[in-house]
């Protein structure tokens, strides 16, 4: 058989066995511009609690998560034939297709959990994973222990100390261990996320999409009743990064062989020099572990790994979402990658932005052109479409002042198809612009100064003599009882971000910050970055305007003062009653696991709250029996196309109930009046 002959038969027998689920592939990077057949968009699936009983503080829940081996398989549309020989090796092109990784309760898209304000949660969590041929647990900040796990709460504002949110709990496989989170009465509603997060095995667990959303219920009466009533979309957006996955396991497989008189590359990885003792240990290592690491079999060449990259939405490739045109939808997104950024827009589309990192705007909504999302992040977005279809992107950032693209970390493809159809009668809405009565720990801090020394934070080298690439303020991950700086509870804390080199996501744990730099609107990433806005996770980027290289030996590195245009960012907060560790660190989850983390040591009496916080808003709460309604400072409005018939058709999700479906605006008896 003529080798043109030999791949023609084998990509026909991959194009048989290929799921439907992930079809049409293009190569990342070159949208077709074309919509294509897709299956309608999932709807996640909110995890059922094992148990639930009422007490007199609220509600006490238990639920049961897996981490578990997911097996996935893969399709490249009606051109598989030319892609796969671009992508594979030809000798192993039945491979091409599957990818087995990392999953909750078996799933790739996992379930969501939800909570209220004032519940007790009990997640037990069981590590299915099986056992890794080599220990690796002596490597320290390089990838190892990809057997172990545990789980981290990200964005919650809960305790970091055991049985709560503690990143020290180490389940290795076969065991479970059951976490309790206390969430606070006072705990504003908005979307977080679960994650691993074993120092080691961040990235290929998290970054392999293990990874779901935590939704808090907003308190009653927090929005004004036409945004309560607006139809949500729970959208989890996962890149599946092949390269970045496969190198990974690559770095594993080299840190499982360890020796030094190996192959070279392991002789740049110290860190990995200590697993095996003698050659002969080192072989035996390298060839169990190849067989144990979960990307390493792929078998796609090193060009090919570059374009085999696609983000997933609710665990599908590129769904459909079938809308009323016209209407507003309310999307809650979840970004989950190992290193890459995006610009989630929909061209054609009108977007408002309600909150972000699970924290309404101070005030809502904003008009935005995009959401742009770093690994951890979230966004509330009020969405509507005019009739047609329309293609969700994640677009190039663009700075617009200084005419530069930030392409390196971006990911430019298409990851949603929406249809909007007309319908007769449909209501012309607006909705109102408010801002919602917030929580005492919550309060405006842009105009209040901290009440302690300030911690100056650098993400990567700090400067010509820098001697490691993955540091905050030079040092890289030492263990939990080393700290970049002592707080005490109770008070106002300010944190100065510098990034250097790359894009590094900052994120803390335990408390949200503020941005409380005055920002310039060209700066802005159009709109969607501004002075008071809340985060526990930001993109402290170097936008492409500074050139000034320092002489040192990392090529790509950038002046480490050129973060933004402005420079330094500074970021405050409360450290609200929580004590014990407060984790720092890039979540650009590699660079996480070669040691750019830190951490805060929190100090005081437990529960101390800052007693400043009224004096800035005497209308903030505590508990949820003083929740006001919000301040209206427009209102919102519906109006009726003339000589139109009524109608209120609802949102379709695939598998959603006839229950679930709700109007957009409730316009009460009275008949709208006619649009102008």
């Amino acid at each position: 058989m003529l080798c043109w002959q030999r791949v023609a038969a084998v990509a026909l027998l991959v194009m048989l066995a290929l799921v439907p689920w992930i079809s049409a592939m293009p190569p990342t990077g070159v949208p077709s511009g074309k919509a294509h057949p897709s299956e309608p968009l999932q709807k996640l699936k909110f995890l059922d609690p094992v148990d639930k009983r009422m007490g007199s503080s609220g509600r006490e829940l238990w639920y049961d998560l897996s981490l578990d081996v997911v097996t996935a398989h893969l399709g490249f549309g009606p051109n598989v034939d030319a892609l796969l020989r671009q992508l594979c090796q030809v000798s192993a092109l039945d491979d091409c297709s599957k990818l087995t990784t990392r999953g909750y309760n078996g799933k790739l898209a996992a379930p969501m959990i939800h909570l209220q304000p004032g519940d007790v949660v009990h997640v037990t969590l069981t590590n299915n994973l099986p056992p890794a041929p080599v220990d690796t647990s002596a490597v320290h900040n390089y990838y190892r222990d990809y057997d172990k796990t545990n789980l981290h709460t990200h964005g919650l504002h809960i305790s970091a100390l055991a049985p709560s949110d503690s990143i020290e709990v180490e389940i290795t496989p076969g065991e479970s261990h059951t976490y309790t989170f206390r969430i606070p009465e006072d705990h504003m509603g908005g979307i977080h996320l679960y994650h691993p997060h074993w120092h080691g095995s961040t990235a290929m667990q998290a970054g392999g999409g293990a990874a779901g959303l935590i939704v808090v219920e907003d308190p009653p009466h927090l929005l004004p009743p036409e945004v309560s009533a607006i139809e949500e979309v729970f959208l989890t957006l996962f890149h599946l990064d092949i390269a970045n996955l496969k190198w990974l396991s690559e770095r594993y497989i080299d840190c499982c062989a360890g020796y030094p008189g190996m192959p070279q590359d392991v002789s740049g990885y110290p860190e990995c020099q200590m697993v095996a003792r003698d050659k002969a240990q080192s072989e035996a290592n390298r060839a169990a572990c190849k067989k144990y690491a979960l990307f390493d079999d792929i078998h796609l060449s090193d060009e090919g790994a570059s374009f085999a990259s696609a983000v997933l939405v609710n665990g599908q490739f590129r769904p459909t979402l079938r809308v009323i045109a016209g209407r507003w939808y309310r999307l809650r997104v979840l970004y989950v990658a190992v290193t890459k950024f995006i610009q989630f827009e929909m061209p054609g589309c009108e977007f408002k932005l309600l909150a972000k990192d699970g924290i309404y705007l101070n005030t809502a909504p904003r008009d935005v052109k995009a959401g742009i999302l770093s690994s951890g992040n979230r966004a509330d977005l009020l969405v509507r479409c005019p009739a047609g279809t329309h293609i969700a992107t994640t677009g190039e950032l663009i700075d617009l002042e200084a005419s530069t693209r930030r392409t390196n970390d971006l990911i430019t493809d298409e990851i949603l198809v929406v249809e909007a159809t007309a319908v007769e009668g449909e209501p012309v809405c607006e909705p109102p612009v408010f801002q919602v009565n917030r929580p005492c720990y919550l309060v405006d801090l842009v105009n209040t100064p901290p009440t302690m020394e300030p911690v100056d934070l650098v993400m990567g080298p700090v400067n010509e003599n820098s001697t490691q690439f993955n540091t905050v303020n030079d040092e890289v991950w030492h263990n939990f009882t080393t700290y970049l700086a002592t707080l005490p509870v109770g008070g106002v804390a300010q944190i100065n971000v510098a990034g250097t080199v790359e894009h590094h996501p900052v994120h803390i744990h335990v408390n949200p910050y503020q941005i409380v730099t005055d920002m310039p609107a060209n700066a802005s990433t159009r709109a969607y970055f501004q002075q008071g806005d809340w985060h526990d996770t930001l993109l402290i980027a170097d936008p492409g305007t500074c050139d000034e290289k320092l002489p040192s030996g990392f090529v790509t590195q950038k002046n480490p003062t050129c973060v933004f245009p402005w420079g330094d960012t500074q970021l405050r907060f409360q450290t609200d009653r929580f004590t014990g560790l407060s984790i720092v660190h890039c979540h650009i989850l590699k660079h996480e696991d070669q040691g750019m983390m830190a951490s805060f040591n929190i100090v005081g009496e437990e529960g101390t709250r800052w007693e400043g916080a009224q004096a800035i808003d005497r209308t903030c709460y505590t508990r949820q029996v003083d929740v006001q309604p919000p301040t209206i400072l427009q209102a919102g409005s519906c109006c009726q196309p003339c000589a139109s018939v009524p109608g209120n058709p609802s949102l379709e999700i695939a598998g959603s109930a006839p229950s679930e479906r709700r109007p957009l605006f409730a316009s009460g008896p009275s008949p709208l009046p006619c649009c102008p």
